[in-house]
């Protein structure tokens, strides 16, 4: 007889990992959200903008700088080395990317340096095609680890040019990889920052999409409901966990 599970008892859980991309604009709380998740936890910081982490324990961060063009290919083969390291390493429950939208301009210099153009190079439609292998390769990796991976990114307004439709994406350079990312990631998650309401009482919130909303694109593979939840101040984690298990 085979080794059978049965679906009608499996819940999200402690031994699962959550693979995500976490996206929205500045100030909607896309790092107090993954700072929630367990520790200990890596991140690798490229937005530098780490004060809702001071004072943490469990959380240990490597930032990245290319603040000359020049530095740009030196920290993209350092965060690589890193990345390599951390993954071996398998010390960590849960990975940061903070964010894919400034990682996304280094590495993009990084492979405009090794084309024929040079560093201070146009990228060309085989840098975009370099770029786009990589991030291909890179995020068929994350399959492999075991800990939460978590990737930030800053929200972007795209016009599709064949319908003129506007939706709102995580912004990374490649129309293709933009439409894999559903695909390539178990959750794509939007965050949303809504003011107080005076009208409702209610104080200023921050709203978790994992459905469509909007304009904005959102999928997951285990939350259901409405397709979003206010975020508690304290134990976001927690709270989707929870959120995840309900039928």
């Amino acid at each position: 007889m085979p080794i059978i599970a049965k679906a009608s008892e499996m819940k999200i859980g402690e031994g699962d990992s959550i693979r995500a991309v976490l996206y929205g604009q500045a100030g909607t709380g896309k790092t107090q959200l993954y700072s929630s998740f367990p520790k200990p936890m890596w991140v690798a910081d490229w937005d530098k903008k780490l004060k809702p982490l001071y004072g943490m324990e469990g959380i240990d961060i490597t930032s990245y700088a290319a603040s000359d063009l020049q530095d740009a290919p030196k920290e993209f083969l350092r965060f690589k080395r890193d990345w390599k390291e951390v993954k071996k390493g398998k010390q960590y429950k849960t990975i940061v990317l903070d964010s894919l939208t400034s990682f996304d301009t280094v590495n993009l210099k990084y492979f405009c340096s090794i084309g024929k153009g040079g560093l201070e190079s146009t990228p060309t439609l085989p840098v975009y095609q370099d770029q786009g292998s990589y991030y291909a390769f890179f995020f068929s990796e994350l399959k492999s680890i075991t800990a939460n991976v978590i990737l930030t990114a800053h929200e972007y307004f795209n016009e599709d040019e064949e319908s003129g439709v506007i939706s709102i994406q995580p912004l990374i350079t490649g129309r293709m990889i933009l439409r894999k990312l559903p695909s390539m990631f178990e959750e794509v998650w939007y965050l949303e920052r809504r003011g107080a309401d005076k009208a409702t009482n209610q104080g200023e919130r921050f709203i978790l999409h994992w459905k469509p909303w909007k304009k904005a694109i959102a999928t997951s593979t285990f939350l259901r409901g409405s397709g979003e939840m206010v975020l508690p101040e304290r134990g976001a984690y927690d709270a989707i966990i929870k959120e995840g298990c309900m039928k």
